[in-house]
């Protein structure tokens, strides 16, 4: 009978939400072409007014013919990986979403899609959306996440209203996707550009109007986890003048909102405007600034955790030109000797925005075990852990332009770790020309001492 579900184990209340009638794909017809009848329950393919009711294990790769059009698209009980291929599919209002039990990453590829209506796809744990086509037609497409899922986008994204990113969803921009509008991204949320392969990729090439607002987490190269996205070399991404990749707040510091993220990336600034930001984290690749304004409202964290796990071992951030400023910068936290945070200054300069005060957290410290709240990701867990690296390796070095900090601290500051020592930490600090201006905590060794009392830590 057409319609009819009850065989299917479907979670409570998933399809109440759904607008049009739902319509479930039969695994056991082995038919392949979506556009037969014989391949679904009741005998009659789904239409426009109907959502398309994908569960369990499909066969690797479905095809529809090209204006398919669905009111909605749902994905249940994932236990396998699948791909619809074919020409473009028309989605309404009830968009996609998918529903599992399972924690397996498992991807589900779409062709060029076309929203007939403003819609909403909901994603899974661990359970990933690749576009591998366009996104056209009626938006806005909100993606929404319980966790730090995404959807990957390989061609143009061009829906009005654009895309907007709620919960904890991802926007992955791979090397051939464009953004006619800028991504409207909530805090937690992450964009990721990912040009996976070599070469170089422009952000103009990425986002068209070459302005971003970064209202939640901009990641360039692929985050945590999502080894298996990218391509086995680090690219290359340029930012030039009239290149703007910033926040809304100076007095934000939280982790979530307007961080900027390196990894396995190199990144190449030459004028572009990058402030107004919060966080920095430099885990794997490089950046390398030659003119513009960076700026942090709190941390630049270069080198975080060990670079054995990345593609790319380098921890390297190079400042030639421009400026550069943060709260404090941070080189080398629970990361090896094997391949130690770098950082270079041959030109430009590096200033902290609070350059008088004596507390850690205003420092350039060199060589730092994980401080408190810092997390790394957990392969086996597959979630983020709280990082317990006892070893960490940092070098500055400055052959030019200038730096301004209260203090150079080697090692953690006070009320790191609990007072744990650093006796794993190597930090090398080389000045060989340009001008390094300190405060009056000057230079110093920060491992050991009690911040209360000044005493040793037994």
């Amino acid at each position: 009978m057409r319609n009819c579900i009850t065989s299917f184990a479907l979670a409570a209340g998933m399809l109440s939400a759904a607008f049009g009638a739902p319509i479930v794909y039969l695994n056991e017809s082995g038919v392949t072409d979506l556009s037969d009848g014989a391949a679904w329950d009741g005998g009659v393919a789904p239409g426009p007014d109907d959502v398309a009711v994908f569960d369990g294990t499909l066969p690797a790769t479905l095809t529809i013919t090209n204006g398919t059009a669905w009111s909605g698209m749902i994905r249940t009980n994932i236990v396998n990986e699948t791909r619809i291929t074919g020409g473009s599919l028309t989605l309404g209002a009830d968009g996609v979403a998918s529903f599992t039990d399972n924690n397996t990453l498992y991807r589900t590829y779409l062709p060029s899609v076309v929203l007939s209506a403003a819609q909403t796809w909901t994603l899974a744990a661990s359970k990933t959306l690749c576009v591998n086509g366009s996104v056209t037609g009626t938006g806005p497409l909100t993606i929404t996440a319980s966790g730090s899922y995404p959807v990957l986008f390989y061609g143009d994204v061009e829906p009005t209203g654009g895309i907007l990113a709620r919960g904890s969803a991802r926007v992955w921009a791979m090397r051939d996707s464009h953004f006619a509008q800028v991504p409207d991204m909530a805090a937690n949320t992450m964009f990721v550009f990912a040009p996976d392969g070599t070469g170089t990729v422009a952000f103009a090439d990425i986002i068209d109007s070459r302005t971003f607002t970064n209202t939640g987490i901009f990641s360039f190269g692929q985050e945590d986890g999502g080894t298996s996205f990218a391509a086995a070399v680090s690219p290359t991404v340029t930012l030039t003048a009239g290149d703007s990749l910033r926040g809304t707040s100076t007095s934000n510091s939280s982790r979530s909102i307007q961080q900027i993220r390196v990894q396995d990336t190199h990144v190449v600034s030459d004028g572009a405007d990058v402030t107004v930001n919060s966080w920095f984290y430099l885990r794997s690749g490089s950046w390398t600034q030659l003119a513009g304004d960076t700026a942090f409202n709190y941390a630049a964290i270069i080198g975080r955790g060990a670079a054995d796990g990345y593609k790319s071992h380098r921890q390297r951030l190079t400042l030639s030109g421009g400026t550069f400023t943060a709260r404090r910068m941070s080189v080398g936290v629970a990361n090896n000797d094997y391949y130690p945070a770098e950082v270079f200054v041959t030109g430009g300069s590096y200033a902290s925005t609070l350059p008088d005060t004596t507390d850690w957290a205003a420092a350039l410290t060199v060589g730092q075990r994980a401080a408190n709240g810092e997390e790394i990701w957990d392969d086996g867990l597959k979630k983020m852990v709280p990082m317990d690296n006892a070893f960490s390796s940092g070098r500055f070095e400055m052959t030019g332009g200038t730096v301004t900090t209260p203090t150079v601290f080697f090692g953690n500051g006070y009320k790191i770790n609990n007072g744990i020592k650093d006796v794993n930490t190597a930090s090398r600090f080389a000045l060989r020309g340009g001008t390094l201006r300190l405060g009056a905590n000057g230079i110093r060794p920060a491992a050991c001492w009690n911040f209360s009392s000044g005493s040793h830590y037994d």
